[in-house]
Order: C-alpha cells, then structure tokens, then sequence
C-alpha cells in the first residue's frame, strides 16, 4: 500500500514537472517570436485550403528567378493540388512552358506522350516504377497528373524533364526504340538488369560512332550517361545535379524559365547539419548563375495526415489495408518540433495554406537558424537543421505553411 502510494506520488510529481517544463518552452517560444510574428504578418498571403493563390506576394520574385522549385513531403493531399495551381499561375502569366519531374528521362519522354494523347494506359505504365512509391497508385497524385493533361489539352502546352536516376529498364528500351528502332535489334530481353544495361551501353556506343544527326547524337549521350550512372549506383543527388546540368545544356534552357516540383530533400539551397547535400544545393555550388537565378519554396505541416505504407509502420500505428493515414504536425516535441513554427501557428488559421516570403530586408530570418532548428523527444524519423554557419534563408526564399491537410488519398 506504500508502495503504490509512494509511486503515484513520484508519478504525479514527475507529471507536474514535465508540464511545467512544456509551459515554460512554450512560453519561451511564444517571447522569442515575438519579432518574427510581426514580421510574418506583413509578408503572407493566405487562403483556406480549397481557395486560389492570387500569388501577388510573389510575383516580383518569379520575374526575378529563372528556376523556380517547389519542395514537398510525399504523403499529403495538398502539396498535390497546389502544384497544379502554381504551375498553372506560371504557364498562363509567366508562360513557363518545362516542367521538371522526379522522374528519370525516359519516364518524363513517356509522361510527354500521355500529355498528348491521354492514353491513361501509358501514365498507369510511367507510374509503376515511380520513385515517389506513395504516388504509385494513388487518387491525390493520380488526379494531379491529370489535371496537368487538362492544362496542356487547352493549349497551354509545355514539355516535362525527367533528371532522376534512372528507374526502369523496360521504359528506357521502349524510349530508344522510338528514337532508333533499329540500335536494340536482337536483344534477348529475358536477361538480367545488368545484362541488359550492358547490352543498350554497348549498342548506344556503337551507334554514336556512326554518321547520325546532331540531335540523335546528343539524346543517346544522355541516355549513356544515365546507363552508367545505374551501372556505377552513383550517388541519386549527384545524378539529379549532373543530369540537370545536362539537360540545361541539352535544351537550352539557360534563357527560360524552368519549373520544377519534387520532395523536399532536394530543393534546400544548402547543405543541412545531419551531411545532406541536396540537388539544389548542388546547384548552386556549381555555378554562381544558379545561386543567383533559383527560387525554392520549402514546405512545412501541422495537423495534417500523411499517407504510409502500412509495413513500413509499427504494427500498433497500422490500419488495417496497405495503407495508412498518419498524424503529422511539426509542432509535436515528442516526433518533430520545429522552433519558430508557433510563429507560423499565431499568424495563419485552421484548414488553411499560407506562403510566406522569408527573405524580405527588415526579415529577421535572415540572422537566424528559426524553422530550420528542430528537435524531437522520440527517436524516429529524420529532421532537417541548419549547419552551424548557415541562416534560414540560406536554404529557401519561401514557405508554404500548410494546416490540416488530408492524406493523400489511396
């Protein structure tokens, strides 16, 4: 009996004392974001969730900036549809007409095809081996895509450019086969991946050491690169970096404005404290044309659900099927605090998306590390922190706060 007594009351004392810690962080946070809430409230522009963007706020920015990124984290609903809002909004007054897609070359040449035809047989084929799995078969990113072949039916037509490491050896033999139905002849293609990676390396080099047209020539060095890149497993954000460069090159793209949506892991513009070295930041490391022509817009959630593979969870958080719908909010000290999203929380409302301009002249994320500083109580999942010699800014001019988004639906 005193024993028990005994334990309810170290219980109850350790209670109070851990939400007396959690009051006092809160409050600390809510005093030290004072400066940065005043801020923000000047340099937002915000809508429910199923509203338009005007994008007045960042208008000036776009003009300014010949690549625009866009960041997301896989799994959510929204992101889905604001790429189609944004890419649109780009197209129609900016006329961007290339779309940069987390996909390898060849899969993007087919996506090409599925906007011209709307053959849903060859986006169903594209999406089989996409590296975004949660897309794979999935309503939110499925309609998406969609939606874009709308876009592209009424005329506003613009090119998509895959720059991932390669993917899928079926497309990329389909992909030469329409560039050259000859260079594969004879290919016995119940070998294996190697084999048959060696087999098209070996073809394609035979080929270019013949008379063939400029454009053929530069398609199929392309393509080589890439087959070596997946034959020598090089490293995915140096491929996506160096297959950008390539394809800078390729379509001269250097004099337009280029779009570009992938996950967030490779749009930061610098390289973060956990030794991640990101796409864009690639970029900009370089050349200096690139740290000076880029936009990123960075993503951030809270309360929203995110969609899961169900064996990829432990059992108790899984729902019954292959797929799950989890909580995600990162302003959870236990999975992921991010400090300064009680900035964000205190300037936006419920069910709405919010894009915030960071590096406006009087923005105090300039001189700090707020938003990109994060901890969590739990060891599971990843965060993102600044290096030691880096501020907010250094990795993004905006964030796109969004709250409450659905999953993205299976």
């Amino acid at each position: 009996m005193k024993l028990t007594k005994l334990f309810t009351t170290i219980l109850f004392i350790i209670t109070i004392c851990a939400s007396a810690s959690w009051g006092l962080f809160y409050v600390s946070e809510y005093v030290s974001g004072k400066e940065y809430v005043e801020y923000l409230q000047n340099n937002k522009e915000s809508k429910t969730l199923s509203e338009p963007f005007e994008f007045d706020l960042i208008k000036g920015d776009i003009s300014r900036h010949s690549l625009i990124l866009v960041g997301e984290i896989h799994g959510f609903h929204a992101p889905t549809e604001f790429d189609v809002e944004f890419f649109t909004h780009l197209r129609k007054h900016f006329n961007v007409e290339t779309y940069l897609l987390e996909m390898d070359f060849s899969q993007a040449y087919f996506m090409n095809k599925y906007n011209q035809t709307g053959d849903e047989t060859i986006l169903e084929r594209v999406l089989q081996n996409w590296v975004v799995g949660i897309g794979q078969d999935n309503s939110s990113y499925k309609k998406r895509w969609q939606k874009l072949q709308n876009l592209y039916q009424t005329g506003a037509t613009f090119q998509y450019l895959g720059n991932d490491k390669l993917r899928d050896i079926a497309l990329l033999y389909a992909h030469i086969n329409e560039l050259d139905e000859q260079l594969l002849y004879g290919v016995d293609t119940e070998k294996s991946e190697k084999e048959l990676l060696q087999f098209a390396l070996e073809a394609i080099n035979n080929r270019l050491a013949m008379d063939i047209s400029e454009s053929l020539s530069r398609q199929l060095t392309h393509i080589k690169r890439n087959i070596e890149h997946k034959i020598e497993d090089t490293h995915r954000e140096e491929v996506l970096t160096t297959n950008l460069l390539d394809l800078y090159e390729l379509y001269g793209l250097f004099d337009k404005q280029v779009y570009g949506f992938y996950g967030l892991g490779h749009t930061l513009l610098n390289p973060i404290a956990e030794g991640h070295n990101p796409m864009a930041s690639r970029l900009t490391e370089h050349d200096t044309w690139f740290s000076d022509n880029t936009l990123a817009i960075n993503m951030v959630f809270v309360d929203s659900d995110m969609t899961v593979r169900s064996n990829t969870l432990p059992s108790f958080i899984q729902d019954e099927g292959t797929y799950s719908k989890l909580s995600v909010s990162y302003d959870s000290l236990l999975t992921y605090y991010a400090y300064g999203i009680m900035d964000l929380k205190q300037t936006t409302s419920r069910g709405t998306k919010t894009l915030f301009k960071l590096n406006n002249t009087d923005s105090p994320y300039q001189r700090s590390q707020r938003l990109f500083n994060a901890f969590k109580l739990l060891p599971m999942g990843q965060t993102i922190t600044a290096r030691e010699d880096s501020v907010t800014t250094d990795y993004g001019q905006y964030l796109l706060f969004i709250r409450d988004s659905d999953w993205a639906i299976p």
